[in-house]
């Protein structure tokens, strides 16, 4: 089973956002931006990561909580997939 992701056009190149792909992989988003701080230096020789901060809408809660996502090319997307535990979930998403 293969997962849809919504890619984008930015700054010259195709991008998935972090969000999407730790979803895609069955992880929470904050884990896998830790893997990101851990591997920056070695995802970053696969091109500039591009840091941006998104409002988070939560049901029921008042005001707005902000959260730090980054804007992943392929090469880096599936470098960092490759550093997750082979899960049937990420399995699918490395196909």
């Amino acid at each position: 089973m293969s997962t849809a992701l919504e890619v984008t056009f930015t700054a010259g190149e195709y991008r998935v956002d972090s969000r999407l792909v730790a979803q895609s992989l069955g992880i929470e988003h904050e884990s896998f931006m830790r893997t990101i701080g851990t591997y920056q230096a070695e995802t970053e020789e696969l091109g500039l990561l591009r840091f941006e901060i998104g409002a988070v809408k939560q049901a029921g809660a008042r005001g707005t909580k902000y959260q730090k996502y980054t804007l992943l090319n392929e090469d880096q997307a599936i470098f960092l997939a490759t550093l997750s535990r082979n899960t049937r979930q990420v399995v699918d998403f490395k196909l």
